[in-house]
């Protein structure tokens, strides 16, 4: 998976007049759409086709920067981190313009392209957009592990990351007419499983790989998955296997779970270097007695457009994993969707053809 940019060049697609509780068209603000993603803006600075410097969710910036307090002083209210925002005093247009009882949902920050130009003033030399803002990917705090890691992330697998749909506009395309599943995406910490060269079982994290011990929550989790190392064993075609560690600790732990667990959600053809079909993912893991992400949807023929997507994550209901003790939304965060074939399949960039789509309700609920 490519690396995310949280800053981006964008040309506005549509703009939406919004209404307050009255029904009246809002006079200071209104919608823009940029490619998925919708924002909310000060009414009249942009028009359909203008070129803006967008910033998506979870940017975190930096106020010593002139073109931060230039373009974004109220940012500070915000401790200078860009979240999702529902505003209650307003109201969106239905599909005939008149006024909803919805109110909109604000992601990402639309700046005009001359920030990147005062920017430059400060910072010309950068490799990319995001180091020439100096924006940070905010990170949620985990609880320290003890010991050290044992290592950086092995080179010879994929880390995991879907691309949201929102960014996804251009490759959906690929998708169109082929057999899919839509599963629920479990909000903790990726995990990668796979078997060194005496057989033993090894764990990496999001970067780092660990030792495989109880110092740390991924080796926890995965320890909850004993069917794992026979797996990997009794099928050298898979090289590794990848799932979601939640649980105490990780992530704020949001689904309540008491304990540990690793659910996972891919097994890595060792050939490809692609997650494998979910079918046939699923199929071993039953074997195998390990627990892997639940199926919402799926068909023969992916129709589904971005809007479309979005419009059915944002209703999705979280389901049980169960010894609940008090997740903190009753929203599921959202779902991957992935073609389902009789083989990894890659898009016309080698990435693997999966992406994502998360709810901004959960978002709303978890403060992001």
């Amino acid at each position: 998976m490519s690396e995310r940019h949280l800053a981006t060049v964008r040309s506005v697609s549509a703009i939406v007049t919004l209404f307050d509780k009255e029904g009246n068209p809002a006079q200071s603000v209104e919608g823009v759409f940029l490619d998925g993603w919708f924002s909310i803006v000060q009414r009249g600075d942009f028009k359909v086709g203008d070129n803006v410097l967008y910033l998506e969710i979870d940017s975190v910036l930096n106020p010593e920067l002139a073109w931060v307090q230039t373009y974004a002083p109220f940012m500070e209210k915000h401790h200078w981190r860009l979240k999702t925002l529902k505003l209650n005093s307003l109201r969106l247009p239905d599909e005939n313009g008149a006024p909803s009882p919805y109110p909109p949902i604000s992601q990402g920050l639309v700046l005009p392209m001359q920030a990147i130009t005062d920017a430059q003033a400060e910072k010309n030399d950068a490799e990319s957009l995001d180091a020439l803002l100096g924006i940070e990917k905010y990170e949620r705090p985990v609880k320290a592990m003890s010991g050290d890691a044992r290592g950086s992330f092995p080179g010879h697998i994929h880390k995991t990351d879907e691309e949201r749909i929102q960014n996804f506009a251009e490759q959906i395309g690929f998708f169109m007419g082929k057999p899919w599943v839509a599963t629920y995406k479990m909000d903790g910490s990726s995990t990668t499983v796979w078997l060194g060269d005496e057989g033993e079982l090894r764990i990496a994290s999001r970067t780092l790989e660990l030792y495989y011990d109880e110092a740390n929550y991924f080796s926890k989790a995965a320890m909850t998955q004993p069917g794992i190392k026979p797996l990997l064993a009794e099928n050298p075609a898979i090289s590794a296997v990848q799932g979601e560690a939640i649980g105490e600790g990780v992530q704020g732990n949001p689904h309540g779970v008491k304990g540990h667990r690793l659910v996972v959600f891919n097994l890595i053809d060792r050939a490809s270097g692609l997650p494998i079909p979910y079918t046939q993912m699923a199929a071993l893991c039953a074997q195998y007695d390990i627990a892997c992400v639940k199926v919402h949807s799926s068909g023969d023929s992916f129709e589904m457009t971005p809007k479309a997507c979005i419009e059915l994550v944002s209703t999705l209901i979280a389901i049980d994993y169960g010894q609940i003790q008090g997740k903190r939304s009753k929203w599921a965060e959202g779902l991957v969707f992935r073609l389902n074939g009789d083989k990894p399949q890659a898009l016309p960039n080698g990435e693997n053809a999966s992406f994502k789509a998360i709810n901004p309700n959960y978002l709303l609920d978890n403060g992001e």
